[in-house]
């Protein structure tokens, strides 16, 4: 009993250092996106200027296409809503093409709504058999399209993404 007490307290202590690390070396990250002004004129200039602070490590993607380019950080939260990563992507001439906002599963319903109160009521689509999202088409300055996992069940991380355009959205999300 002891023996199982003792493996008890190491397993807490070594986790709750972990967790206690990961706070320290990764402090909280706030990124001010702006959902609801982003378009596809964004540079990438002004987007670094206003998400100063936080580290982007940028890679090209096999889906992208010449001279794209995918940006991710850990962030711990994005305009608002509670969040893992944000990755942008930019086009070859350094415009915004498109944004992923990781989210918790847990956060999964409180995202949907915060998306419904600043967006208005979305449409549903399914994309391929198991991909179903929501779907807001922006009209207005920002234009492009915004998408949520629909159900957070299947998807270890659910996820809120724009995109310019419904072409690189479908690009993006195949297979």
């Amino acid at each position: 009993m002891r023996r199982f007490i003792f493996v008890i307290m190491g397993l807490v202590i070594v986790f709750g250092s972990m967790h206690l690390l990961r706070d320290t070396l990764r402090p909280p990250a706030h990124a001010e996106l702006d959902l609801h002004n982003i378009n596809a004129e964004l540079s990438r200039a002004e987007l670094q200027e206003r998400l100063a602070g936080i580290e982007f490590n940028c890679s090209d993607d096999n889906r992208l296409g010449y001279g794209e380019q995918a940006c991710f950080a850990p962030v711990t939260q994005v305009d608002g809503l509670k969040a893992k990563y944000l990755a942008l992507f930019f086009s070859e001439d350094d415009t915004l093409s498109a944004v992923n906002i990781v989210t918790d599963p847990e956060d999964h319903d409180s995202s949907i709504a915060y998306l419904e109160e600043h967006f208005g009521k979305s449409n549903f689509k399914k994309i391929l058999d198991e991909d179903k999202w929501l779907v807001w088409r922006r009209d207005d300055k920002s234009g492009g399209i915004l998408m949520a996992h629909h159900d957070d069940s299947d998807n270890r991380a659910p996820a809120v993404m724009w995109f310019r355009d419904a072409e690189l959205a479908e690009r993006l999300l195949a297979p």
